[in-house]
């Protein structure tokens, strides 16, 4: 893991994980919290990367299979760490929600599922809000683990659950985006994608839902309160991140993938908020042989993040870029 200035890219220090991090590092106050894919945790002063504790939740060394592996569940990602004041929540490869003492890394308690939970958990209200492999989507207490509903989704969640309005929104490999009720877990609207998996987290910003989706290829401008859409663009690629939001602009992170058909195309684009009209995209070229029959992605798998008035993207070519959106 690298920690890199924002304003000029310089690095700032590197911590060594023992494995490779697939979910995006938390930053929260002087903390940062990484969980890698040795199984474990471990919080890192933010300034220096200098590790505070280190506790391992995943049972096993996480093992992940090549994406053209027929057996491969496109795992592609781990579960991201969620903190709520003195706790730390976070989802392993072999179905468990584990809670942490956020300041000493102490479990607090842990809950199963049936299957992997790769997405971040949502803490809201006073309950922690998860999907699992399992399909289903989960809701337990956040102070004790006891389980309060769960709702069948039909397949995999491999997203971070949105909140509005007392709803929890969530995508699903149903090729669903379904919003539930916060209380009880009553679905209250469902959204169909035309045979495209919804692997992207949903952003909410002004009362407006944005979301990507997979062989769809496109991003979805959503009314949260009824899924009604507003609007869709045609990304070309696969937009697997969660978008970033500003006042004017949706920034979208796209996975392009060499030999696949249909064309997927990588890049980074930034959406007209309003419209979902293309303002910029900057394409990337695949690193792979054309002539070969091996799936390559390429582009932008991760998240694009918004600060200092940039935006960055971390390419699936080892390299992070920064934009004026």
């Amino acid at each position: 893991m690298r920690a890199l200035a924002d304003a000029t890219g310089r690095l700032q220090w590197t911590f060594a994980a023992g494995a490779p991090v697939r979910a995006r590092a938390t930053c929260v106050g002087d903390a940062a919290f990484v969980h890698a894919d040795d199984g474990s945790v471990t919080k890192l002063e933010a300034r220096t990367g200098t590790p505070k504790w280190k506790v391992r939740v995943d049972a096993q060394p996480i093992a992940r299979l090549a994406l053209d592996d027929p057996r491969s569940r496109y795992d592609n990602h781990a579960s991201a760490v969620a903190i709520r004041g003195e706790h730390a929540y976070v989802g392993t490869s072999d179905g468990r929600m584990v809670a942490l003492d956020a300041a000493t890394g102490a479990r607090l308690w842990e809950f199963s599922a049936r299957d992997s939970i790769v997405g971040a958990p949502l803490v809201d209200g006073g309950r922690v809000f998860f999907g699992s492999f399992d399909g289903r989507v989960y809701a337990v207490d956040a102070a004790s683990g006891t389980e309060v509903w769960n709702a069948d989704t039909g397949a995999a969640v491999t997203t971070t659950p949105a909140s509005f309005n007392h709803k929890i929104i969530v995508g699903s490999r149903s090729y669903d985006l379904t919003a539930f009720d916060a209380l009880t877990g009553a679905a209250v609207w469902n959204r169909y994608f035309w045979f495209s998996w919804v692997e992207s987290t949903a952003t909410i910003f002004k009362s407006m839902l944005y979301v990507g989706s997979s062989d769809a290829a496109r991003v979805s401008a959503i009314d949260p309160s009824n899924g009604r859409e507003l609007w869709t663009a045609d990304v070309g690629g696969s937009a697997w991140g969660q978008p970033a939001v500003t006042g004017d602009r949706v920034l979208v992170a796209v996975v392009g993938v060499l030999n696949y058909l249909p064309e997927h195309r990588g890049g980074a684009i930034a959406l007209d908020r309003r419209t979902g009209r293309t303002l910029w995209r900057f394409g990337v070229d695949p690193q792979g042989n054309r002539t070969q029959r091996a799936v390559v992605p390429y582009g932008f798998a991760a998240s694009p993040a918004l600060s200092g008035g940039r935006v960055y993207f971390a390419g699936l070519d080892g390299r992070v870029y920064a934009f004026t959106p």
